[in-house]
């Protein structure tokens, strides 16, 4: 955003609820779709979220 002339140092926050999608949540999405087709896009979402809920409880 900054290269198109929008500051955005000062105003970007990142909450601390937010998800992260690690290479290893990747790698596990990856490789659960090869052991069981699941129809995941293989991008490590499930897993993240997988990680997210169990944090909460």
């Amino acid at each position: 955003m900054e290269e198109f002339g929008v500051e955005i140092r000062d105003r970007l926050y990142i909450s601390e609820n937010c998800p992260l999608i690690l290479p290893s949540h990747i790698k596990i999405d990856q490789v659960r779709d090869k052991d069981e087709f699941i129809g995941t896009t293989g991008r490590g979402i499930g897993p993240a979220y997988e990680d997210k809920v169990g944090r909460e409880r």
